[in-house]
């Protein structure tokens, strides 16, 4: 019984040695999000277009206008997009 006991013991006193080993390495680093793809030349016209259509502000220069487009198209993408935690993609 005693045997029993210092085995419990050396493993309990090991446990955090691996607990502090674990958290010492870096987690698994996950996919990049792949940006969406917007065509450079895009006329002002177009972006408003494209987002009128997503029910967004249509005024600011053509540089706020594609930061916005790209940001509602991501955010669509999120919404219809699932995580594949084994694959480490988008599904």
């Amino acid at each position: 019984m005693a045997d029993a006991e210092a085995g419990t013991l050396s493993a309990a006193a090991e446990s955090p040695a691996l607990a502090a080993g674990a958290a010492a390495e870096p987690p698994a680093a996950f996919a990049p999000a792949e940006k969406v793809y917007l065509e450079p030349d895009l006329s002002i016209r177009e972006l408003r277009a494209r987002l009128l259509s997503y029910g967004l502000s249509t005024i600011g220069l053509k540089s706020e206008l594609r930061t916005r487009l790209e940001y509602a198209l991501e955010h669509e993408r999120s919404q219809h997009q699932s995580w594949d935690a084994e694959a480490k993609a988008w599904k």
